[in-house]
């Protein structure tokens, strides 16, 4: 069974955005990258997000209570502050009325920004799926892929760099005047339906998805980041490690002709380009598909980034840090309260009598965290 908690909630941030860091000095090093792997780094990340998308804990996952002062912190970040009505308001539900309504406007966004880019492909782009060399060589590499063609080559003007967009239908999408030879033109189209065979585009829909649930997280755009770059080098290395080095050659050739054929401007949210990312990760780009093809994985490295990744996963899902803070009324005495020994009873001007084993303790000017699981009575309710 699960349940979710504002402690669950705050384990999630926390330790996704450590696993974050993690990745983010991963990536950062060329040379670790090829000892791990693409392979393994595809796991990281789904283990990251998933994380990012799983603020819950289990029936048997152990709490741990914090310090007495950054509990007192948390648990006045949950204190109203004002209230609208009867409706009272704290910090957190403050943060959290703000986090909904910038989602719904990032999702808003979104939807608008696809059709938008649609009703344009539909309306300006011309169809040459059945012009050659473009019918032959999508035939060719649909076989290869032992996939039924479904694609349709666009022309578009006003992007720089062959995309593919599209989850159902997709769409190939080439810059007006894209003057390439035809085996690049082979090589990108490669490139492009790759991405959708492997459902690369569904991958790059739920970055878009965590970036918009979670907005004001500025390391949910480095997982983004990260997402994208492997979508990327996992179709190079697909496509360069079965040939020869010849052919290796022509590929990369092939990236850097398409590179000075356009500039290097994003491509839309809900697409994959081909070229257009920076400088640097073309470099890296090219550095991982050679060094790949010459050396094998580090053992000792995939353990040990995975022990300490995967650990910190379960570490976080299996002990929730939250606060835990008794009243001055309270803690004179040593109290255990649960909801089968203790309750409260609400009083008309808002405070509560604690009682414990049947007895009256004390009167607390308000509610507290670790007391909100005790049951509550209303006073005027009692006979």
């Amino acid at each position: 069974m699960l349940t979710f908690s504002n402690s669950s909630m705050l384990m999630s941030l926390l330790f996704s955005n450590i696993l974050l860091m993690i990745l983010y000095l991963i990536f950062r090093n060329t040379e670790v990258m090829i000892d791990i792997g693409y392979k393994l780094l595809v796991l990281f990340i789904a283990v990251t997000a998933l994380r990012f998308l799983f603020p819950f804990e289990f029936v048997y996952s152990t709490n741990i209570n914090l310090p007495s002062t950054l509990s007192r912190i948390m648990i006045g970040f949950k204190k109203p502050i004002f209230a609208i009505g009867n409706f009272p308001l704290s910090p957190w539900r403050i943060f959290l009325v703000i986090w909904i309504v910038g989602s719904c406007i990032a999702l808003i966004r979104c939807i608008l920004s696809y059709r938008s880019f649609h009703k344009t492909v539909k309306t300006l782009g011309t169809d040459i799926s059945s012009k050659e060399p473009y019918c032959s060589l999508l035939q060719e590499i649909c076989q290869k892929y032992r996939k039924k063609n479904r694609f349709h080559i666009i022309t578009l003007r006003g992007i720089t760099s062959p995309m593919i967009m599209g989850i159902r239908s997709p769409y190939i999408l080439i810059p007006e005047d894209f003057d390439v030879k035809s085996q690049d033109m082979y090589y990108i189209l490669c490139h492009e339906a790759s991405h959708f065979f492997h459902h690369d585009l569904l991958l790059k829909l739920f970055s878009e998805l965590l970036c918009i649930i979670y907005w004001w997280n500025p390391f949910i755009t480095l997982l983004k980041q990260q997402i994208a770059t492997m979508l990327e080098l996992r179709v190079d290395l697909q496509i360069t490690n079965s040939q020869d080095p010849q052919d290796r050659i022509d590929y990369l050739s092939c990236l850097i002709n398409a590179a000075k054929a356009g500039d290097s401007v994003p491509a839309p949210s809900f697409a994959i380009s081909f070229c257009n990312t920076s400088e640097s990760l073309l470099i890296r780009r090219f550095s991982i598909m050679i060094k790949s093809s010459q050396r094998k994985a580090n053992r000792g490295k995939q353990l040990g980034f995975s022990v300490l990744i995967i650990g910190i996963y379960f570490f976080s899902v299996l002990f929730i840090f939250e606060p835990f803070y008794m009243p001055p009324e309270i803690n004179e005495a040593t109290y255990f309260p649960t909801s089968d020994n203790a309750y409260l009873i609400e009083n008309t001007d808002g405070t509560f009598d604690f009682y414990y084993n049947d007895s009256y303790k004390a009167t607390l000017s308000q509610m507290d965290e670790f007391l909100s699981d005790l049951p509550i009575y209303k006073k005027e309710d009692i006979k």
